[in-house]
């Protein structure tokens, strides 16, 4: 194994993607993972894709990208937590030519290199963008309340944590130029900041969150993508305490 340093450089990035023996989409097993990324799409796999890279991945098989390459018939997948089968998968994998893997995973690669090609992602924003030209802050205000109603009528017990989510998205509807703000930042994450990396600027400026709407936009943002997940659920509820007092 080498390790070598990250390079700024996307063209470099692909070439050493493609030139490694192996590429990893590594997830865990059990509840918080699956709950926390069942939902979620890998930003590395359509990179791996672009670069033709051999890959393979590993994890609970109901997290977002494993279910969806399983869905594609992609065929080097280990969802067990068995280190022999691991370490055969592994060693297949990196024995092969490029060639050879891109024979083995058959129409998968095609399906997936076409979904997520640059064409059919404009296609996408370009349909969000006639969605969002054509509404209004209305019919976000019903989305929220039907989505309520039908909590109710399924006579499920509405959890706290759900419950204060949509207070939340009830709460910002209206707020057109906070709403542009947290869309820029959440559409940034990942790539400008995270939420670990940003975690103490905020708890340093909890109490101005309120009156700062620059380090308000930024809360919810984090707010948003850390899903009061576990490791953040303290901290999620003192901002939201903060930016929605009862």
């Amino acid at each position: 194994m080498k390790l070598e340093e990250q390079s700024d450089d996307f063209n470099a990035y692909l070439s050493d993607i493609m030139s490694a023996d192996l590429c990893l989409l590594c997830y865990g097993f059990g509840a918080d993972s699956r709950n926390y990324l069942m939902d979620s799409m890998a930003n590395k796999l359509p990179d791996l894709l672009t670069a033709k890279a051999k890959f393979l991945g590993y994890g609970d098989p109901e997290i977002g990208t494993l279910a969806y390459l399983s869905a594609c018939r992609f065929p080097f997948l280990d969802f067990t937590r068995d280190p022999n089968i691991l370490a055969n998968k592994i060693e297949e994998v990196a024995s092969m030519t490029r060639e050879n893997f891109i024979e083995a995973c058959g129409e998968s690669i095609g399906i997936m290199s076409d979904e997520f090609s640059e064409m059919a992602q404009c296609h996408v924003f370009q349909r969000q963008l006639a969605s969002a030209a054509g509404s209004d802050v209305a019919p976000s205000t019903k989305l929220v309340e039907k989505f309520t109603q039908i909590l109710k009528l399924s006579q499920q017990k509405i959890s706290d944590a759900t419950q204060r989510e949509l207070n939340l998205m009830s709460a910002l509807v209206g707020h057109r130029e906070l709403i542009n703000n947290i869309y820029t930042l959440v559409r940034e994450h990942g790539i400008e900041w995270s939420v670990n990396s940003s975690r103490s600027e905020l708890e340093k400026n909890i109490a101005n969150i309120s009156a700062d709407p620059v380090m308000q936009a930024k809360a919810i943002a984090w707010m948003i993508v850390s899903q009061q997940h576990e490791r953040f659920a303290p901290l999620w509820l003192r901002f939201y305490e903060e930016i929605f007092p009862a």
